[in-house]
């Protein structure tokens, strides 16, 4: 990591023109857009928590940085039509969150698809024994490290950043334009977030966050994949957070206290209004996921549930990975990474898959062990939808709204279910 960011500095010290000049952003059709100069522009995408996505425009055509959600296509593509000639042709996914990715298969026509292999893997819908899903938009390039392109006139370097938000995280930074896109490696005015199932790691995520606070010049512009542009400055103030709560945990590790003990603690409240709309952006999360972090320093990365229990999905069905999973966390508690996330996904993919009874049996397993979990009820939600169960889907998106009123999408799913009627 330390010497990515050292010639992420060369670079910058290199290219030393006029900081760039941000615009008052436009909004087309739900696409807000923020023209950073004659040929970079920063796009957001409404919906959930708004999603940010880099367009580099020019003679050479078009690159795009993230491709928003699937909901927001239709938008991104209309945005995409006013901002200069020619068609994208190339998209480069940071990560692997369906979030950042929706529009991959929208702009698939000529477009090349660059990821790290560890996002590719999983843009393939590739899951643990479950093979990659029929339709979806596999990248056409895999890197396994640093690479950069001369595209418009600017050398973009993209930056492997191992083992933080996930295990195939990448950070884009605009030489010239002097600006620096983060992907889900900050969310601004939010709590941080890491997929452990997919190598995330906290305190990697911290660490990798102080190297780049400590080696950027003031005059950069950092664009997170979520919320508001910061400056130099304003991640300092994200980092106090970081560094706090990674401490905090640290000591309470060493004491054998419990992450409820850390929630507790008054002192987290200055962060409070940073809880986000989504379950995943909460101190809820984040401070377990502290607590994991050291536990996997001490004792090894443990094995995902979702390990064997896709295995024995295929082999002998649900029911068996139910029963397991229920013997698992009775006998060995901590043998496994069994958090609500890793149940979530497991049921996901089995979403995507057309196994609709086996998603359901998954997620009403996760919110048997996660019963004050806001997130277990909204997916439960989405599955009864899916299978055209509004009743039951109501249920469960009343129930996620009731545990956490800030969940915009329970919200949006019962005004769409309710309307229907």
């Amino acid at each position: 990591m330390f010497k990515q960011i050292v010639c992420l500095l060369a670079l910058i010290m290199y290219f030393s023109p006029e900081p760039a000049l941000t615009h008052e952003p436009s909004t087309t059709s739900g696409v807000s857009v923020n023209k950073i100069n004659d040929h970079l522009y920063q796009l957001t995408c409404a919906g959930g928590t708004p999603v940010n996505l880099m367009l580099s425009t020019g003679p050479d055509g078009k690159l795009l940085v993230d491709a928003g959600r699937t909901s927001s296509v239709d938008q991104l593509l209309e945005a995409l039509d006013t901002l200069g000639n020619g068609d994208v042709k190339y998209i480069i996914s940071t990560h692997s969150d369906n979030d950042h990715n929706g529009g991959n298969r929208a702009l698939g026509n000529g477009t090349t698809l660059i990821a790290h292999e560890n996002t590719a893997k999983r843009l393939s819908g590739a899951y643990f024994a479950f093979p990659p899903l029929p339709g979806r938009r596999i990248p056409d390039l895999r890197v396994t490290h640093d690479f950069s392109m001369t595209f418009n006139g600017e050398v973009i370097q993209f930056i492997h950043i191992p083992h933080a938000h996930t295990d195939g995280d990448l950070m884009a930074f605009f030489s010239q334009s002097r600006v620096l896109y983060t992907g889900d490696l900050l969310l601004a005015d939010l709590i941080a977030y890491v997929h452990p199932e997919f190598g995330g790691d906290a305190l990697s995520y911290v660490n990798n966050l102080k190297s780049i606070l400590d080696t950027l010049p003031t005059d950069i512009t950092l664009i997170p994949g979520h919320g508001p542009n910061y400056t130099l400055e304003q991640l300092r103030d994200y980092y106090k957070m970081l560094k706090f709560t990674s401490e905090r945990v640290e000591e309470s590790w060493q004491r054998s206290e419990t992450a409820e003990d850390v929630l507790a603690d008054d002192r987290l409240d200055q962060w409070a209004h940073w809880n986000g709309s989504a379950t995943t952006t909460h101190m809820n999360i984040w401070i377990p996921d502290l607590f994991r972090s050291f536990s996997d320093a001490e004792h090894g990365r443990v094995v995902s549930v979702c390990d064997p229990m896709t295995r024995l999905i295929i082999d002998e069905g649900v029911q068996a990975a139910v029963a397991w999973y229920r013997q698992a966390r009775q006998e060995s508690p901590s043998g496994y990474a069994c958090g609500v996330d890793e149940l979530n996904n497991l049921g996901y993919h089995l979403l995507w898959r057309n196994q609709l009874g086996d998603a359901i049996e998954v997620f009403r397993l996760n919110i048997e062990a996660y019963p004050d979990d806001a997130n277990t009820y909204d997916s439960m939600g989405e599955a009864y939808m899916t299978r055209g169960d509004k009743e039951l889907a109501i249920t469960y998106y009343e129930k996620s709204l009731e545990l956490d009123p800030l969940n915009q999408n329970a919200r949006a799913m019962l005004a769409q279910l309710k309307e229907s009627d």
